[in-house]
């Protein structure tokens, strides 16, 4: 008897907060992977223009990546290398 008597959480004031929240965060999320996605483009861009077509093991593995640091070591590290062997991730 108490549930049915509740308000619907999108009717309060709190449950749209929760729910702006979410979106918030939902939104920041897909900038984060859409900023990752563009290291990892560009990544990929200048590996295969300086060092040649790269393996599909490694270009998958690059792909793969998922952090903004790591895309962020490998972008400044492949300005270093002067073959696809030096590159560590």
């Amino acid at each position: 008897m108490l549930i049915a008597s509740l308000p619907d959480l999108r009717e309060t004031q709190s449950g749209k907060t929760l729910i702006n929240i979410g979106r918030m965060e939902g939104r920041n999320g897909g900038k984060i992977e859409g900023e990752i996605k563009g290291k990892i483009e560009s990544l990929l861009l200048v590996l295969n223009s300086r060092l040649g077509q790269l393996d599909p093991k490694l270009k998958e593995r690059i792909e793969q990546i998922s952090a903004i640091e790591q895309a962020d070591r490998l972008l400044l590290r492949e300005l270093e290398i002067a073959s696809i062997d030096e590159l560590t991730f």
